[in-house]
């Protein structure tokens, strides 16, 4: 894949259910599943530790700072999303 614009860093959001959660040093991977698609975030322990208790049970609208890259398809490729709040979204 080929980049054609980017990366570009900014401000925004990701909904979906968390499915992993690991990490062995100050910096945690969290895995958010969107439909077909799942978003390696990265988050502090801290966040890691308020996230936990909603994995597979609910879903979640994380907000943070991501970096993204444009394909030459004309498609955006999340390439890395770091996590500072999250709220838990109703079943509407």
């Amino acid at each position: 894949m080929d980049e054609k614009l980017g990366p570009i860093e900014q401000a925004g959001t990701l909904d979906g259910e968390v499915i992993q959660i690991g990490g062995r040093d100050e910096t945690i991977n969290v895995h958010l599943r969107a439909g077909e698609q799942i978003h390696i975030c990265v988050a502090s322990k801290a966040m890691a530790r308020r996230l936990a208790p909603h994995m597979f049970s609910s879903a979640i609208r994380v907000r943070g700072f991501g970096t993204w890259a444009r394909l030459e398809s004309g498609a955006w490729m999340l390439k890395k999303f770091e996590i500072k709040d999250f709220e838990v979204l109703d079943a509407a």
